[in-house]
């Protein structure tokens, strides 16, 4: 991997033990179980999970198409169920799809786009969405 220098700390994780989020939700932790089977923590600022939410979907798919030698492959989860609804103001739609473990993730959709994506599931399923 590259970036990590000769006096970085390295931990290296085998499994993932444990989550939490600190009492005033400023914190979060990961437990993890190192390659020597010692259990230890990474505690960051709840502000650095946007990045981390953004940074690790990009990693899992690009880590899938390297392990695998083929760069069509993606990450991809069973959908368990959606939402739609209006944002404050009514302007516009937020839809959240999610997986029956919990998993979820949350879009604001620009105004006519549920539509085109309505049409493109049902109708012709070769219509490119937007960009």
């Amino acid at each position: 991997m590259d970036g990590i220098g000769a006096g970085d700390v390295h931990i290296r994780g085998e499994a993932l033990l444990d989550c939490g989020v600190a009492p005033d939700g400023s914190l979060v932790r990961l437990g993890l179980r190192d390659e020597a089977g010692v259990p230890t923590h990474l505690t960051l600022p709840a502000d650095c999970l946007a990045q981390l939410l953004m940074t690790l979907p990009r990693l899992a798919s690009e880590a899938l198409r390297r392990r695998h030698r083929d760069a069509s492959l993606r990450v991809v989860y069973p959908l368990g169920g959606w939402r739609v609804e209006a944002t404050p103001d009514g302007a516009r739609r937020i839809l959240t799809l999610s997986t029956e473990d919990g998993f979820a993730g949350s879009f604001v959709v620009p105004f006519g786009w549920l539509g085109e994506i309505a049409e493109a599931a049902e109708c012709r399923p070769d219509l490119p969405l937007p960009n």
